[in-house]
């Protein structure tokens, strides 16, 4: 096999590996994001729920926690347009509930 062969044989590999992985670092992105976020969801429900002003707070940051990582990293995310509908409906309804739990809105 003559070397530009093997440079068009082995290219091709490379290019559709390359595509393969792109495809799943946007779905293993996209699946942190929604995890994410229900994480910070329950959260949110949990301080709500809770009587314990100690609890409140706490649960409240690791909500905005959960809040503040997805925003940053929703920014470097190339979602599908369907998937990504459904992260920035649940970004938005975290930071409803953050709201009401008294924390300061993002900037």
């Amino acid at each position: 096999m003559t070397e530009k062969a093997r440079r068009m044989y082995f290219g091709s590999y490379a290019a559709a590996d390359a595509c393969l992985f792109r495809q799943q670092m946007v779905s293993t992105m996209t699946r942190f994001l929604e995890i994410e976020l229900e994480v910070g969801l329950t959260f949110a429900r949990a301080a709500t729920q809770s009587t314990v002003t100690v609890d409140v707070v706490h649960n409240r940051k690791l909500a905005r926690k959960a809040y503040d990582t997805v925003s940053r990293s929703l920014g470097q995310a190339d979602l599908m347009d369907c998937r990504s509908k459904k992260v920035v409906n649940r970004l938005q309804r975290l930071k409803v509930a953050l709201f009401r739990l008294g924390d300061p809105p993002p900037e």
